[in-house]
């Protein structure tokens, strides 16, 4: 395995297709309790969850997110994230996240050309979610 010695030329394609890669990083105080939230209200998978660190997953997408620590990261970064989810259904993800008492921030809307419809919702920490579609190229 690639992991153990991080050495490029043993690594299969995949895997680094994995390793290589940008991703948002989201700060919380309660880790345990911000995981249980973005997975039970807004379905996110929690791929792990360590002590202090989380990889959390949708579809192909994935983000992570770790405890806050200032004295490490420059100062605190709690409630200072965005991250945009595309999502199938906004209409129905939006029903399903209310039902499990999400704290949204709008309905559904639409953009007026009409190639993004969406809703935006804050976490437990005071990040923002926005779940949409986008037509890209249109």
């Amino acid at each position: 395995r690639c992991l153990s010695d991080w050495s490029s030329d043993v690594c299969s394609s995949d895997l680094k297709r994995r390793l290589d890669m940008i991703c948002p990083c989201l700060t919380y105080l309660d880790m345990p309790e911000a995981m249980a939230e973005l997975g039970g209200v807004f379905e996110l998978e929690i791929a792990w969850l360590g002590g202090d660190a989380a990889e959390i997953r949708w579809k192909e997408g994935v983000a992570v997110a770790q405890k806050d620590q200032p004295e490490i990261l420059h100062g605190s970064h709690v409630g200072h994230g965005w991250t945009y989810v595309r999502v199938a259904d906004p209409d129905a993800h939006y029903n399903r996240a209310v039902s499990r008492g999400a704290h949204v921030l709008n309905e559904p809307h639409s953009t007026p050309d009409g190639k993004q419809r969406g809703y935006s919702a804050r976490d437990r920490e005071g990040n923002i979610c926005t779940f949409a579609i986008q037509k890209f190229g249109r």
